[in-house]
């Protein structure tokens, strides 16, 4: 059952997306943090019982934010590759252009953790959206018949590849992404 938020912790989670967002996760500050929200360091611990629930919980915020953003107009494209292709050109986007928000969000403890176990069972939203779009890909291709492998594929391709991308070792290539989409889903190239 989930805890319903209060004022202070929704300044707390709103603050930690913003330091997360300027300093990287590993690098936040819990103290700065509850400056910034105008509360204290003991405050937030009676929000949220340790440093990682407080980053669990901000990842949520940045599921949900993620979702909207990324997945605002997928409904309006019926074919499962063009919106897994226009996922994936979103979140490589948002990978130049903020990168500490997408390295939370690949890597941080929200995926380690919630999204195997659940967090007051509630999967991320946008981990669940991702996974029904998966499963329509597997409904619409008949090579992508194992939707949780398919998911993996997808997943794994533009964690990476972002990786790759955010720390120079190649440049972003819109065709990468594409040819890999069309190689999962047996999409033949022409």
């Amino acid at each position: 059952m989930a805890r319903s938020s209060t004022d202070s912790e929704q300044r707390l989670l709103m603050e930690t997306v913003k330091a997360i967002e300027k300093h990287g996760y590993r690098n936040i500050s819990l103290r700065d943090i509850a400056s910034a929200a105008g509360l204290t360091t003991g405050s937030l611990y009676r929000h949220f019982s340790t440093k990682e629930d407080l980053l669990v919980r901000a990842g949520y915020l940045v599921s949900e934010n993620l979702a909207k953003l990324v997945l605002a107009d997928e409904e309006e494209h019926p074919n499962a590759f063009d919106k897994l292709l226009r996922i994936g050109i979103k979140l490589l986007s948002l990978t130049q252009s903020n990168p500490n928000l997408v390295d939370f969000f690949f890597y941080g403890p929200l995926y380690a953790k919630a999204a195997k176990e659940g967090y007051e069972d509630k999967p991320p939203m946008f981990l669940s959206k991702l996974n029904e779009i998966v499963a329509q890909a597997c409904r619409q291709y008949p090579n992508a018949i194992d939707p949780n492998l398919l998911f993996t594929q997808v997943w794994s391709f533009i964690q990476g590849y972002s990786a790759l991308v955010r720390h120079g070792i190649v440049a972003y290539d819109e065709r990468s992404l594409r040819l890999t989409l069309q190689d999962f889903l047996g999409v033949s190239r022409h």
